[in-house]
């Protein structure tokens, strides 16, 4: 693995372990936090066995690894149901649990009154495009985990 993608992923890992052990704080306006800084700590915690939405590119597998199973995520590569929206080498880490597969309304583009409809907990979009309206319009729903800002993402 190269340098630059192990550096990648150490980041996302350490940006997932900080949102999974971090609490939520609820700003006047309604929207939530969003975290993008694995050194910062943001004082609040998680619920035992979170609702955890996966958007990004990998961020369901990277969920499953760390012992989270998303209750839904965004099918980025298309495996569909049968391995329940991962690569069959984590579709058994799911156990009985079969999370929802996210739609596009659009090529790229959230369905967000499905998402909110989830009530999650958390929303991981650390391995998709860096889009500030979107970042803002999840934040709306959840607290939302992104990647840190030198982190490679698919821009």
């Amino acid at each position: 693995m190269s340098k630059r993608r192990l550096g990648a992923l150490l980041g996302l890992l350490a940006a997932l372990l900080l949102a999974l052990t971090a609490c939520v704080k609820t700003d006047d306006d309604g929207s939530k936090d969003v975290y993008n800084d694995p050194s910062a700590n943001p004082g609040f915690s998680l619920p035992d066995n979170p609702r955890v939405v996966a958007l990004g590119w990998s961020d369901g597998g990277i969920a499953l690894e760390l012992g989270v199973k998303p209750v839904a995520l965004y099918d980025w590569m298309a495996f569909g149901p049968e391995t329940k929206g991962v690569g069959s080498w984590d579709a058994a880490k799911f156990g009985d649990v079969t999370p929802t597969l996210l739609s596009a309304q659009s090529q790229g583009a959230f369905n967000y009154q499905q998402i909110e409809e989830l009530k999650p907990d958390l929303i991981l979009n650390v391995r998709a495009k860096d889009d500030p309206k979107v970042t803002d319009r999840l934040a709306k729903i959840a607290p939302v985990v992104t990647a840190p800002k030198a982190a490679a993402t698919s821009r």
